[in-house]
């Protein structure tokens, strides 16, 4: 072979000895796709999980949600724990381990887990009929854990509702005017004027927020125990004395001078602060852009011997159906079809 050749192809293996040197080799190793766990069927009711979501093709189920959150949420006991626990519902997707979800309802839901798995199969399909869920309760959206609560409240709520539809003297006047011109009977005047008391004496809980931009009200509750109290025998169909007088024979026997000063009137006001309190609610339910369908439906009852008609408003958020009652106004009157 030539010299000359010689010297060109010894260059060339010194460059390729260079390049080789300068490369930098990647070797990617990867790694085998985790087997997940497929639904099963059994799940439905051993573990009482929900499906909320499934593919629109194959029915294969997406997501689930455990029953035990959505209807009495979480039981944690918080003396040992340094973090805040958890209020949302638990939901698994795709990966559906048994030991995983069994945990969870051991940790989180340790009472009624023992009482659901006592009960014998044909039981527990009615377990959950009777118990209405958290999310149509709307004091759970209330946070009551502080020595303080401060509840904001739409003016609208407020100023149109509490205000003038409640509460409106110049339409009890204008009803009881006599047509020729006569002097109103002096106890129309005393009804009216018992009648603004009572207005004023009912917007005296609310505030105006200052902070706020939107002319919104404020209350504050300081006294969280006794307004609990007061609502939670309200839900239990109690007249306000009837709850006031409770509340006293509580205080009176156990001693708790926390509860000192519920009369039929503060039960009243708090009672109005909650309706008011859930038609703001039910307000920002409305206007969130996660709503994308509602109806109202209108219902005639009869309860205890009273007739009611009730107003239920259903809202569609994030594929779940929440329920409230808007309006039940009790009939006391009756009468019969002419013939």
């Amino acid at each position: 072979m030539h010299l000359g050749s010689i010297a060109v192809i010894g260059r060339l293996v010194d460059l390729v000895a260079d390049l080789l040197a300068d490369l930098r080799v990647t070797v990617v190793i990867m790694s085998p796709k985790k087997k997940t766990s497929p639904w099963q069927p059994a799940y439905k009711q051993k573990l009482e999980l929900r499906v909320t979501n499934c593919n629109v093709k194959t029915f294969a189920v997406i997501e689930v949600v455990c029953s035990f959150c959505k209807y009495f949420g979480r039981q944690v006991d918080m003396a040992n724990r340094k973090r805040t626990a958890r209020v949302a519902n638990q939901t698994y997707g795709l990966d559906f381990r048994a030991d995983v979800m069994t945990k969870h309802m051991e940790s989180q839901h340790h009472e009624k887990w023992n009482e659901y798995q006592a009960l014998s199969p044909s039981e527990q399909l009615k377990f959950f009929n009777e118990i209405v869920s958290r999310n149509n309760m709307l004091h759970w959206y209330i946070e009551i854990d502080g020595d303080e609560l401060t509840l904001k409240i739409s003016n609208a709520v407020v100023d149109t509702i509490i205000g003038e539809l409640l509460f409106r003297p110049e339409d009890e006047m204008a009803a009881l005017k006599h047509d020729d011109g006569e002097a109103l009977d002096p106890n129309i005047a005393e009804h009216v004027a018992r009648l603004i008391k009572l207005k004023r004496n009912a917007l005296l809980l609310f505030k105006p927020d200052y902070e706020a931009d939107d002319g919104s009200y404020i209350v504050m509750i300081k006294n969280i125990t006794r307004f609990q109290l007061i609502i939670k025998h309200a839900s239990h169909d109690m007249s306000f004395r009837q709850i006031a007088a409770a509340i006293g024979h509580t205080r009176d026997v156990m001693s708790i001078g926390k509860l000192s000063g519920v009369s039929d009137h503060l039960v009243g006001q708090y009672v109005c602060v909650l309706v008011d309190v859930a038609l703001t609610k039910i307000g920002v339910l409305l206007s969130s852009d996660d709503v994308w369908a509602f109806s109202i439906a209108f219902d005639g009852s009869t309860h205890h011997g009273t007739a009611f008609f009730d107003v239920r408003i259903r809202i569609s958020v994030k594929g779940i159906l929440y329920n409230f009652h808007l309006i039940t106004m009790p009939h006391f009157g009756r009468h019969t079809a002419d013939m």
